[in-house]
């Protein structure tokens, strides 16, 4: 990737992807899992559902350990040998499809694509997938809610999310949030946000009158206190501030807004 002013030029590589298969008796061929192999650092980024002891109870002990045994033959071998291993001698319970070419600018944001795309997971609420909601977060000025208890669909998350009920998925916009948050990412929040808020990344809803759409922000939370009396403080402002140093923090007065929920994690922008 690089930069020429303020226009980002994505930067294309070559890439092959491999779908790994597995046929179990009496059960259609299904997509578990997705190769994606970067030829020029001979890397091999990969991707399975986790899901095992639903999609294969008896086989679950052997295919749980699938992706681990891969990723240290990628380490020892490389990830071209592993795929030229897997293609000689793969062709029973567990198969892989042949290698489709393509061009990538991120290879983790292309395999979790191809991932979503390609293996169907059953939705188990709140453990397998998380809701998308209508809300669009901006990173920069503000967003507007179509709909925060609208679920849109529901989002397969990674093993790294561990997921709970009051946890929800929001798209955002814009580049304030940069690095950490590319523009269009899906990020994963936690509502019910307790203890001091200072220095967290808060989706904030701006409050307007009755009949305005609401609007949302993320942002890292700061905020300045005033005595009122012995022991008793008030917020005075609410400072929200940027990770992009190309745009700036701005205030709000206490009542103007409320906190929605907690960034946990990115999980990725379309490419």
């Amino acid at each position: 990737m690089r930069s020429t002013g303020t226009a980002t030029i994505l930067e294309l590589k070559r890439a092959e992807a491999v779908f790994v298969d597995v046929q179990l008796p009496a059960v259609k061929r299904e997509t578990v899992g997705v190769l994606l192999l970067d030829p020029a650092s001979d890397k091999l980024y990969m991707k399975f559902r986790i899901d095992w002891d639903e999609f294969a109870p008896t086989e679950s002990d052997v295919l749980s350990l699938l992706a681990e045994d891969l990723a240290e033959k990628a380490r020892e071998m490389g990830g071209q040998r592993v795929l030229q291993y897997l293609e000689e001698h793969w062709s029973n319970t567990i198969q892989v499809s042949e290698r489709e070419i393509m061009q990538v600018a991120d290879f983790e944001a292309r395999l979790r694509r191809l991932f979503r795309e390609n293996v169907l997971i059953p939705v188990v609420p709140y453990r397998t997938h998380l809701p998308l909601t209508s809300c669009e977060a901006a990173a920069g000025g503000l967003g507007r809610q179509l709909g925060l208890d609208e679920i849109r669909s529901w989002i397969a998350i990674p093993a790294s999310v561990h997921p709970g009920t009051g946890m929800f998925v929001a798209k955002v916009q814009g580049r304030s949030m940069e690095p950490l948050i590319a523009d269009g990412s899906l990020c994963v929040f936690r509502s019910n946000v307790t203890g001091s808020r200072s220095g967290r990344r808060l989706l904030i809803e701006k409050l307007g009158e009755f009949d305005e759409a609401a609007r949302f922000t993320i942002k890292i939370y700061h905020s300045e206190k005033k005595q009122l009396a012995e022991d008793e403080w008030a917020h005075s402002t609410i400072r929200l501030e940027p990770l992009n140093p190309e745009f700036s923090a701005w205030e709000l007065a206490p009542d103007e807004f409320r906190v929605v929920g907690e960034l946990v994690s990115v999980l990725d922008a379309e490419e």
